[in-house]
């Protein structure tokens, strides 16, 4: 096209534009299309005048230059700002007016060599997962660890329980050991408690004791412990039977307690003194508590 104009097509949008040589000078070759915004050199892709379409071009529906003079405020000289070309069909690239024009042909120059990646920044890091393992084990093994001291302090509660019983269970049979019994000392009742002077002996007392065991469940007998207080509340005397001290090993060979079951029990031991004016019965564990 001759009097210093150019027809160019937007490669994004195929959109036929008029561009003026001074338009190119300003922005370096460089236009923006008003239609998909794509910024482009308008040299590279010129139209050729037969192959233009007959369509005419853009111009009349173009509201507003779109590309403008670097200072399109600047005042002339009889005061007035100058107007813009009402032609200009290429949208105005968008640079401050204060830069200068050797500063906007380099900041508008597009490189056309691609970037190219390091791949060795995308991929990563292969020392981190041998970290990650290690990191991943270590959690796990404390978990574990904290699982079995949990497991262990607090075996002579949760063994009680039905549901973690069967754990305990197999743990003790891998140790060649025997499980203990469930035992529920708030669940065994001392009904009654008698105390007579022996019929054979002067110097001693008979103790008559009615244990029932009130679970769902056999338990061992528990140790008891027999004290002696004075008037004023002080012990003057005691003693401490284990199971094995006080049951038939005949009726009980496995000294475990049925079920709602009165069990009658005599004690016979000598006489605490006459200071001794009241009495109680402790019922304990038959074993000690371990941990």
């Amino acid at each position: 096209m001759s009097n210093g104009q150019l027809k160019t097509s937007c490669p994004a949008c195929n959109t036929v534009f008029v561009v003026t040589d001074g338009q190119l000078k300003i922005a370096d070759g460089l236009v923006r299309c008003g239609s998909c915004l794509n910024v482009f050199n308008a040299a590279k892709h010129a139209v050729a005048e037969n192959n233009v379409q007959p369509e005419p071009p853009l111009q009349a529906e173009v509201s507003e230059p779109l590309i403008s003079p670097i200072n399109p405020e600047q005042p002339t000289s009889n005061g007035s700002p100058q107007n813009s070309t009402p032609e200009n069909d290429v949208d105005q690239v968008l640079i401050p007016s204060h830069i200068e024009e050797g500063a906007i042909t380099q900041t508008l120059r597009i490189t056309e060599t691609p970037v190219e990646l390091n791949s060795e920044s995308l991929s990563p890091t292969k020392k981190s997962q041998p970290a990650n393992w290690l990191y991943m084990i270590a959690v796990g093994f404390f978990t574990v660890l904290l699982v079995v001291q949990l497991f262990w302090f607090k075996q002579d509660k949760w063994q009680q329980s039905s549901l973690l019983r069967p754990v305990y269970a197999t743990v003790y049979e891998l140790q060649n050991k025997a499980l203990p019994h469930n035992s529920r000392l708030d669940l065994i009742t001392n009904q009654q408690m008698i105390i007579q002077p022996h019929e054979e002996f002067l110097d001693a007392i008979r103790i008559s004791l009615l244990l029932e065991n009130t679970a769902s469940f056999r338990q061992p007998f528990p140790t008891l412990r027999l004290v002696f207080s004075d008037i004023k509340g002080r012990p003057v005397a005691q003693r401490t039977l284990s199971p094995k001290q006080y049951i038939d090993p005949t009726l009980f060979p496995q000294a475990l307690m049925p079920v709602s079951q009165p069990i009658q029990i005599q004690l016979d031991m000598m006489t605490p003194g006459r200071r001794a004016v009241s009495y109680q019965v402790i019922l304990l564990p038959a074993t000690p508590k371990s941990g």
